[in-house]
């Protein structure tokens, strides 16, 4: 049995290494799903009214996404 111990801060640095991945992954995953939905929006709906109505309800629910995840993180 090997008797080892890292110091603390070694932990604490690949605790936010991790961290600091899962924040980047979920934020490219989130800035995707708006740039494909924006893109759908732009190539299929026509109606001037009804592309800004959507657009605007994508804006405000990535960011409330973003929002709830960052609650969520911290």
């Amino acid at each position: 049995m090997l008797n080892f111990k890292l110091p603390f801060f070694y932990f604490q640095l690949i605790y936010f290494y991790v961290l600091y991945y899962l924040i980047l992954n979920y934020f490219f995953c989130v800035f995707h799903f708006s740039i494909g939905l924006s893109s759908i929006l732009n190539d299929y709906i026509y109606m001037n009214p009804v592309k800004i109505f959507f657009n605007c309800l994508l804006k405000v629910s990535s960011l409330e996404v973003l929002q709830y995840s960052i609650e969520l993180l911290f």
